[in-house]
C-alpha cells in the first residue's frame, strides 16, 4: 500500500531534539516563553506573528509523540482555516 501523500506548501520545518528550536521563531520576531523557551501560542497554536503557526519542539519538548501529533493536528487545521479565510477576502 502506497504512503505517500504530496502536499503543496511554501515552507514545511520539521524540527527532532531535546530542546525547543528558536532560530526560525526568533528571526521571524515570534514571542519567545519564559517558562518552555519555546514560540508562545494561543489554542489554535498561533503564534504572536499573525499567520504563523507553531508545534511540537517549537513549542517546548515532548516525552510522547501523541501529543506532539494532537498539536500538528491543531496548527495544520487553524492554518488552513487562516488561508481560507485570507483567500476569501
Amino acid at each position: 500500500m502506497e504512503t505517500k501523500e504530496y502536499i503543496p506548501c511554501d515552507t514545511l520545518l520539521l524540527s527532532v531534539g531535546l530542546i525547543p528550536e528558536n532560530e526560525l521563531s526568533e528571526s521571524a520576531g515570534v514571542s519567545l516563553s519564559r517558562i518552555t523557551s519555546g514560540a508562545e501560542v494561543d489554542h489554535n497554536r498561533e503564534t504572536s506573528i499573525e499567520g504563523i503557526f507553531a508545534c511540537g519542539n517549537v513549542l517546548h519538548v515532548h516525552d510522547l509523540v501523541d501529543f506532539v501529533s494532537e498539536e500538528v493536528e491543531i496548527a495544520g487545521k487553524s492554518a488552513a482555516e487562516y488561508i481560507k479565510k485570507r483567500q476569501k477576502n
